[in-house]
């Protein structure tokens, strides 16, 4: 492990083999926690296809390499707010994921001051995004960066 992890842009995601690795753990560790299967089978390329779309305009990938390997990544994006609400637009966290390896070492807060300063760029005023109701590591780590409970999202499986 180096001493400096790179922060910066994912610039070729669809091609990153790293990118899809560490997609496929974090949901590996989502649906541990959530009890339950969340991802099809095919919904890395759904997702990397929908990303390569509005990458850079509406949407952006944020990785952290440790020389020159890919150890984690954050999903960022504008959601435009229905038009009775205050903010039009407001920063959504998609997803986070860091190698267990590189976790306590502050590659998350520094993805997530990367997606900060994007969203700023922006000029967007309120950055939202959601946690699994298991995943009390998640919960914590969002807390303690400042980050309250807003909404809960209920869900009943029919």
């Amino acid at each position: 492990m180096a001493d400096v992890v790179e922060i910066g842009p994912i610039t070729d995601a669809a091609s990153d083999h790293a990118l899809e690795a560490l997609f496929a753990a974090l949901y590996t560790h989502l649906e541990a926690a959530a009890g339950r299967r969340l991802l099809r089978d095919d919904g890395y390329e759904h997702w990397i296809a929908r990303y390569d779309k509005v990458a850079g305009r509406s949407r952006v990938l944020i990785g952290a390499w440790d020389a020159g390997r890919l150890i984690g990544f954050l999903d960022a994006l504008l959601r435009a707010a229905p038009a009775h609400q205050i903010e039009p637009v407001s920063g959504f966290i998609a997803h986070l994921y860091v190698d267990p390896a590189y976790r306590e070492r502050a590659v998350a807060t520094r993805l997530t001051d990367a997606a900060g300063a994007w969203f700023r760029d922006r000029n967007v005023t309120t950055i939202e995004l959601q946690v699994v109701a298991g995943n009390e590591a998640a919960h914590l780590y969002w807390r303690r960066l400042g980050f309250e409970a807003d909404n809960v999202q209920y869900r009943k499986m029919l």
